[in-house]
């Protein structure tokens, strides 16, 4: 069994995946739930959640906490903010730098149907042989720009990630989630949904995720829709709980209904 294989089956233990990316301070700067991210993760450590996205320096400070051996640490390598041209992501990490951290496992963020388009392809490509070469799982983070998220669409941008070397594939949600069902399988990698804005209605943020992993999809990337709750620890417990299979959506939604 390859070390990239033995990392893989270490990500996905519980067999469905709950992560929380915590790398949007870079684009977005001091969004609410991340400005003190060292309590944030420090109160998600015994949630269930298997692991979270962050840049390098962050993971550095996140490897002085007690327990966070617990997560699976992805370490994000690309970035843009929200200054200037924020579609265009850059590489500010490599893969050589997340295992010198202690870091297994790295993701980059692609985004298709922009002028960069090419520059960013090149760039993953690069990134992919890296991990080839140190048997690190790569998480592809794709998107289609100003574009209609039509099933043809977001198979092409699956299909992109595969090629290009990528091990598991985060998503958007779809606006209209029966398209999973016509989505998953046609890609032979992991696809992770992602959650998005925040959404005010929690039944239907759940409904949505019970949906995504009942068509199968292996897990889900779950950012604002957790961390700026009003409790985000309470809640990344039952999305959890529901990605993992061990309640189902009446009970989270019950469970969440008492958290108001």
């Amino acid at each position: 069994m390859s070390s990239k294989k033995i990392r893989l089956n270490r990500i996905f233990a519980n067999g469905t995946i709950a992560i929380m990316p915590i790398d949007h301070g870079v684009t977005m700067g001091m969004l609410r739930g991340i400005d003190n991210y060292m309590e944030l993760i420090q109160n998600m450590l015994f949630t269930g959640l298997d692991g979270i996205v962050a840049h390098k320096g962050i993971v550095q400070k996140l490897l002085n906490l007690d327990g966070v051996e617990r997560l699976n640490i992805f370490q994000h390598l690309s970035a843009s903010t929200n200054f200037y041209e924020p579609n265009y992501k850059v590489i500010v990490s490599t893969v050589e730098e997340a295992l010198r951290n202690g870091i297994d496992q790295v993701s980059i963020h692609l985004n298709l149907n922009v002028p960069q388009e090419r520059e960013m392809m090149r760039d993953f490509a690069d990134i992919a042989e890296s991990c080839e070469r140190w048997g690190v799982p790569l998480m592809a983070m794709i998107y289609v720009q100003n574009h209609i998220l039509d099933v043809q669409t977001l198979r092409h941008a699956m299909r992109v990630a595969e090629e290009l070397g990528a091990d598991l594939v985060k998503i958007p949600m779809p606006e209209q989630t029966e398209f999973l069902e016509n989505l998953i399988g046609h890609v032979n990698i992991p696809v992770l949904v992602a959650g998005g804005e925040c959404s005010k209605d929690q039944k239907d943020f759940l409904t949505q995720i019970d949906r995504a992993t009942s068509c199968g999809a292996s897990g889900i990337a779950v950012g604002r829709n957790i961390f700026e709750r009003e409790n985000p620890q309470a809640f990344a417990r039952i999305v959890t709980k529901l990605v993992h299979r061990t309640i189902d959506l009446q009970q989270a939604c019950e469970m969440a209904m008492e958290l108001k």
